[in-house]
């Protein structure tokens, strides 16, 4: 096995080299507008994305968290990601300050972002994170379609596959959190 390290704005590999891509903790702190194209630059056509997101509401619990702590160093970064996450969600925009880009995600702006890089959003599972999976499409980008659409044959929104998968990982990610 061989580890590169690299930026999801810019990956080093060739296009269409992979069949899945999975980001467990990573695409919060990206700019996803240019990330997810990326992303999808790098999957073969019907190659799969699995990743989990930051919802607005875990803003909100963390910058009580901070308030209650008197943790004023923390609650000023937790505020930083509030306009950011506006902007993305409003605009779908980001901007990147002393290096930092955080953002929370709305399921909407997410599948917006992962059609405009020609990939179809299937299952949102909601917990304190959001786990996602998109699959990319043969074709010119599609735009998203209503909750509940079956996005081809084999990749159904109620396909005992991909919800299995997802609650696992929404199971794995509270289990550790609470650690």
């Amino acid at each position: 096995m061989r580890l590169l390290v690299g930026v999801g704005e810019d990956l080093p590999f060739p296009s269409e080299y992979f069949d899945l891509v999975f980001s467990r903790v990573a695409m919060p702190h990206m700019l996803l507008p240019r990330a997810v194209p990326e992303i999808a630059r790098v999957h073969r056509a019907g190659g799969e994305l699995w990743c989990v997101l930051h919802p607005p509401w875990m803003l909100l619990d963390r910058v009580w968290d901070k308030l209650r702590r008197l943790d004023l160093k923390g609650l000023a970064y937790r505020l930083s990601i509030a306009p950011n996450s506006v902007l993305l969600c409003a605009f779908g925009r980001q901007m990147r300050g002393m290096g930092l880009c955080e953002t929370v995600q709305t399921e909407g702006r997410i599948r917006r972002v992962m059609a405009n890089a020609g990939l179809r959003s299937i299952p949102v599972e909601r917990s304190r994170f959001m786990a996602v999976g998109a699959i990319k499409m043969c074709g010119p980008p599609v735009p998203p379609r209503d909750r509940g659409t079956s996005v081809d044959d084999d990749h159904r929104p109620g396909d005992p596959r991909n919800q299995a998968w997802l609650s696992s990982q929404a199971s794995n990610i509270s289990t550790s959190q609470s650690k």
